[in-house]
């Protein structure tokens, strides 16, 4: 396991540590940190310590990979006929990188969340705070579970259901894409035709905002707030 350095320079005392799980499965957080740190904020990580890290099999630690099986896997792949694709590429992806049956246990979501307590422990300290997103979300479900006092916060972005199967759970998250892409045009009509500006940083931050909230109807019958208080 690879920790990554604290974003928060020498003499600085941080308020806490943030931890990260990216997505994927395959995403290195390692790799990805520059970017991330970048999108984070200046309020955010000059008060907290920021540590990355690759799960297993990824990056720095123990990079596996089975190119062609993948390659097989993504042009074979149709809403049709999903199982049989599947086990065809776990059986080749095996065979290209040489991992045994009896191995694939240690990849999975509940062995990052003891990597993360694993770091959690080698920190240091008593309470991390853990940010996951997408694939993420699930080793942070499941630290959640297995080591609630030693979270100050869990956030999880993208969040996925471990109670669903796969094929479920996207079915879902198409939904939701539909529903923020229909939130999205209504945003933009209101901006648009009722004279209403985007709401500042310092705005967002404070939770003010420049007009008094213009109500719209959804499809479904729900009422959306637009502008004033609501952000």
């Amino acid at each position: 396991l690879h920790r990554a350095e604290s974003s928060v320079g020498t003499g600085r005392t941080a308020r806490g540590t943030l931890v990260i799980a990216t997505g994927g499965p395959g995403v290195s957080g390692i790799a990805s940190a520059d970017h991330t740190i970048a999108r984070l904020g200046d309020e955010l990580t000059d008060s907290f310590d920021v540590i990355f890290f690759d799960t297993r099999g990824v990056g720095e630690s123990g990079y596996v990979d089975c190119p062609k099986a993948s390659g097989h896997y993504q042009s074979s792949l149709t809403f049709e006929s999903t199982a049989g694709v599947i086990d065809d590429f776990v059986e080749s992806c095996m065979t290209e990188t040489g991992v045994r049956p009896d191995d694939l246990a240690q990849y999975g979501s509940a062995h990052i969340a003891e990597d993360i307590e694993t770091i959690r422990r080698d920190l240091g300290v008593d309470r991390i705070a853990l940010y996951a997103e997408s694939y993420g979300t699930l080793a942070a479900q499941r630290y959640a579970v297995a080591h609630p006092d030693h979270l100050s916060a869990l956030i999880l972005d993208g969040a996925i259901d471990l109670a669903q199967p796969t094929d479920a759970s996207w079915i879902e998250a198409t939904r939701g894409f539909d529903d923020v892409l229909v939130l999205a045009r209504l945003y933009r009509t209101a901006l648009d035709h009722l004279d209403i500006r985007p709401f500042t940083r310092q705005e967002r931050l404070g939770g003010i905002a420049s007009a008094d909230p213009v109500r719209v109807a959804l499809p479904d019958g729900a009422v959306l707030a637009v502008g004033g208080g609501t952000q």
